[in-house]
């Protein structure tokens, strides 16, 4: 059993992308024998990669909701569009509120397609963790959200 001094210390080097082996020596200039170390470095390695996999979903789960604006704006901006061309005379009522509010909704789909363009990149990344979580090198703290 590793002392509470030991777990912390080499699960924070693990945790903060030292190699595996470079813990193994560590924990073996400690007298853990090496049984046991190769153990406990297996344990972290598989939380290390479930934290990989969570922040992937995390990206994956903001990326759908930075999606779902154009989804909703982009019907929204074709029917104000439709009923703009539908009453091209200035004299129909509600031309200048329909007039606006297509300038409105045109400009929130610019808005909304910039979204989703940053939510596509956020789910295909999320998607990069959840499948390959062991191509994250280095310290799971600057592990981009």
């Amino acid at each position: 059993m590793l002392s509470a001094h030991l777990n912390a210390e080499a699960r924070a080097k693990l945790i903060w992308g030292d190699p595996p082996e470079t813990v193994l020596e560590f924990l073996q200039t400690q007298g853990v024998n090496k049984q046991q170390a190769e153990g406990f470095i297996a344990s972290i390695k598989r939380e290390r990669l479930a934290t990989v996999r969570s922040s992937g979903i995390k990206r994956i789960i903001v990326g759908a909701w930075l999606v779902v604006p154009l989804v909703v704006a982009l019907p929204l901006a074709f029917w104000l569009n439709y009923w703009y061309e539908a009453n091209p005379d200035p004299a129909t009522a509600g031309y200048t509120f329909h007039y606006i509010a297509g300038r409105i909704a045109g400009r929130i789909c610019v808005l909304a397609f910039v979204a989703a363009l940053f939510g596509l990149w956020k789910i295909i990344t999320g998607i990069f963790l959840l499948v390959d979580p062991q191509s994250q090198k280095g310290d799971l703290s600057k592990l981009p959200d």
